[in-house]
């Protein structure tokens, strides 16, 4: 290693370290292709990399909003098993809303204020309490407090507050909940010593630092039936790694942010992720961030815009270099500017502060609108140790009086050199095109493609000295062996280039691990490289293949018919261990949906596991129709393969059966029939699921449930009825009761003259005829229609003598 030490030395660096900012566009010379070429291995460019972002100022009135993501089905299935509630979602709004000083580890600090609010919501839930099904929007009113130290956007404190609703619950469950139900009210104070550094300022890809934080967290509040316990108060000292793992677009609403830095956080015993945020420099804060409550909420904020308070004045900082030797003087300007015309401002008074080394100055700003003063950088460790410097610190300018502030980041290194090029293989980024659709990919948790794949790397190349480091070239060497040139330009003190690389993953590439080697200055012609081990850098990718999705064909069936989904014959050629199984299914009628959309007609299901044999999912449909019934297979490398089916579900006929009064009945008497059973299971209409017709005059109407008739023949009666459910179905029913005989009524008997003159009786009931004259008897009698014809009739004359007896007509 070469130390800096001469005076010229740090003069000369001093006219680097202005370059540092001061070109964004980098000319570059063509590819210069060696002898073994691989088509699929393309230089694509160069590219000014993102660098060193420092630490941004920000100002009483900065406001970011968030399209805001709220998990909390872990939290309530934990106390509700069975309950559904799906992902809430809303805006919440970030906000500076003063800037103060308060004494943070024994020293006054410049902090911000920042209030944060939103309301989000998931419509359908479905809650479980005391084995209660309760039904309702659930609504949770998030608002938090921040104190964030100014020099490094440490957090010193966070204080949350929940208040989670349960709104228009139906009736009649909502006569003993009424119609609004108070889940819970928490409140959540936390506190970091030291605080915690999400960002280790001045950030770079590739970089990575440790985080050893106290936290202490209180619980308060209230929680509805004991649905889940609040965390216990606590304690807790917590080692965290954090790694500068992505340079890209995050994906977010907001244009400015098409290159950002992901900070990703891991446990350092596990070394599992436990949160990431993307710092986006143009907004000054996090383009997303992602994190866990101890109670189990996951939490999404992804930036919608970013509105900038009022600078007035403009304070900046800016130091000789951007790094220095430990216990040393170092230069610095505080300047101060007009934020209407960037005019300077002269006469200012304006306050220095180092303040992990308590080092305070009141200065006024000369006529140019800078204050110079040199400060000692002092041996003081900070609280995000790294391999690649000693320490890093902020560097604050303030005025109070205005609320006005300006930072800058100065490193500590005990070895400084002139010149050392490296590659930065852990600061390297990936997307990945496939199927035209171009991602972002993690690289915290390895790269993987599948053949046909492009995939693009941007590959840091940084001179991590205080010189500037002469032109050289990098190399590329694809996995087959064949290598590609560049020509890398002159790179100032902390200056960083991105090689852009493309590989197109070849159709007949192996399932396995590859490696794609590249170096810079591989001829070794920047002499003053003290350091070549970092020179040389490589990147690994999984090639894997697609899982294949696959869904068994189904036959139709009716509503109601309890079917299996089956999707074991999927499989992972490349062999997962882990697998997700997810089921969209098209059903209009489901209310129990968890996908955030009640109202879309789809339910999703899933399951997590490691084999497909598990992939089978049972559902059945309440109404006839077509349905589509999508699958995903996702494998371990979070490749997803889809497929899809129609399934024709049957309408069911309406059930419809007949009963009667009596069974037997005598002729011409009134019998009643009666549709009790009669329903349509898959009806839309429930309060008229069919529609009756009877076959019969019935005295009630034929429309009716009961239809009463008079059966005028004997022997078996029987009568008939059809029900049309909602779809046009028909279910025809018949019933039969006996229908018995009865004898003859009515009967009478008339006598009639000679002449056809009717005979009438005297009081004592006699006929009083004349000797000799003849008389016509008629016997008359009353019977059921089918007993007319054959009715008899027999006669009884008392006296026998001198009468003339004949059969005139019978019937």
């Amino acid at each position: 290693m070469v130390r800096a030490s001469s005076t010229g030395v740090y003069r000369s660096l001093f006219l680097v370290c202005l370059l540092i900012a001061s070109t964004t566009l980098v000319a570059w010379a063509p590819p210069q292709p060696l002898d073994n070429v691989d088509e699929n291995l393309n230089v694509v460019g160069l590219r000014s990399g993102q660098g060193v972002v420092d630490v941004p100022e920000w100002a009483i009135g900065d406001t970011w909003t968030y399209d805001s993501f709220f998990d909390v089905q872990p939290l309530i299935a934990s106390g509700a098993p069975g309950s559904q509630i799906g992902t809430l979602r809303g805006t919440m709004t970030r906000e500076v809303t003063d800037i103060t000083t308060q004494m943070v580890e024994n020293q006054s600090t410049v902090v911000y204020i920042v209030e944060q609010s939103g309301t989000f919501r998931y419509n359908g839930a479905r809650l479980i309490a005391s084995g209660v099904t309760i039904t309702g929007d659930l609504r949770v009113i998030y608002s938090a407090d921040e104190v964030v130290r100014a020099s490094d956007l440490g957090q010193i404190t966070m204080d949350m507050n929940l208040d989670v609703d349960l709104l228009g619950i139906p009736f009649p469950i909502n006569l003993v909940t009424g119609t609004n139900l108070d889940l819970a009210t928490i409140t959540i104070a936390t506190d970091y010593a030291p605080p915690k550094e999400y960002y280790d300022f001045p950030i770079a890809a590739g970089e990575y630092w440790n985080s050893s934080v106290t936290t202490d967290t209180s619980w308060s509040g209230s929680v509805y039936e004991n649905l889940f316990d609040l965390p216990a108060d606590s304690s807790e000292q917590t080692t965290e790694m954090f790694g500068v793992t992505a340079v890209g677009n995050p994906g977010v609403q907001y244009s400015g942010c098409a290159v950002s830095l992901k900070s990703t956080a891991y446990n350092t015993t596990s070394g599992n992720v436990t949160s990431y945020r993307w710092f986006c420099p143009n907004a000054k804060a996090e383009a997303w961030w992602h994190q866990t409550l101890d109670l189990g909420v996951e939490i999404d904020f992804k930036l919608m815009t970013y509105t900038a308070g009022t600078r007035n004045p403009v304070i900046s900082v800016d130091t000789e270099f951007p790094a220095w030797p430990l216990d040393s003087y170092l230069g610095a300007w505080v300047n101060v500017s007009d934020p209407a015309t960037g005019s300077p401002m002269g006469n200012q008074a304006v306050e220095f502060r180092y303040e992990s080394m308590g080092d305070y100055r009141s200065l006024t700003t000369a006529s140019n609108g800078s204050a110079y003063v040199t400060f000692d950088t002092g041996n003081r460790t900070d609280s995000s140790p790294s391999d690649t410097d000693y320490a890093s610190h902020g560097i604050v300018g303030y005025i109070a009086a205005s609320d006005a502030v300006g930072v800058s980041s100065i490193i500590l290194d005990t070895n400084l050199v002139e010149v050392d090029l490296a590659t930065l293989s852990n600061g390297v980024s990936v997307t990945r095109t496939r199927d035209a659709a171009t991602e972002q990919i993690d690289t915290s948790s390895g790269v993987n493609a599948v053949p046909g794949d492009t995939l693009e790397f941007s590959i840091p190349v940084k001179n991590l000295g205080i010189l500037s480091a002469p032109a050289t070239d990098f190399e590329i060497m694809s996995p087959s062996g064949s290598s590609n040139r560049v020509s890398v330009p002159s790179l100032p003190a902390l200056g960083e280039i991105q090689v852009a690389v493309e590989w197109t993953v070849p159709t007949d590439q192996a399932i396995g691990d590859v490696v794609l080697q590249f170096e810079v200055d591989p001829d070794g012609t920047v002499v003053s490289d003290p350091d070549r081990s970092n020179n040389v850098g490589q990147f690994s990718v999984f090639i894997g293949r697609l899982p294949i999705a696959e869904l068994a064909e189904m036959s139709s069936f009716y509503t109601f018919t309890d079917v299996q989904l089956d999707a074991t014959s999927s499989i992972d050629p490349d062999g997962a261990s882990e697998m997700l199984c997810e089921f969209r299914i098209e059903d209009p009628l489901a209310v129990d949906d968890n996908d955030n959309d009640p109202s879309d007609g789809v339910i999703s299901r899933y399951i997590y596991t490691d084999s497909s044999d598990d992939c089978v999912q049972e559902w059945y449909w309440t109404d006839e129709g077509e349905y589509l019934v999508e699958f995903f297979i996702t494998d371990d490398e979070g490749d997803i393969s889809h497929t899809n089916m129609t399934v024709e579900v049957l309408n069911r006929a309406p059930e419809l059966v007949l009963a009667s009064n009596v069974n037997t009945v005598p002729v011409m008497d009134r019998v009643t029939f009666d549709a009790f059973q009669h329903s349509d299971v898959d009806t839309m209409n429930p309060e008229a699921p069919v529609d009756f017709l009877w076959a019969a005059d019935c005295e009630e109407g034929k429309v009716t449930q009961v239809c009463t008739v008079t059966p005028m023949v004997e022997g078996t009666y029987t009568i008939q009825a059809t029900a049309t459910d909602d779809d046009g179905a028909i279910t025809i029913a018949e019933h039969s009761v006996q229908v018995t005989n009865i004898a003859p009524w009515n009967s009478t008997m008339m006598a009639k003259s000679a002449n056809g003159t009717e005979l009438q009786m005297d009081s004592q009931m006699v006929w009083h005829v004349n000797e000799d004259d003849p008389i016509t008897f008629t016997g008359m009698a009353e019977d059921s229609v089918n007993d007319l014809d054959t009715l008899s009739y027999e006669w009884w004359p008392d006296v026998e003598e001198n009468a003339t007896w004949s059969v005139l007509q019978e019937n």
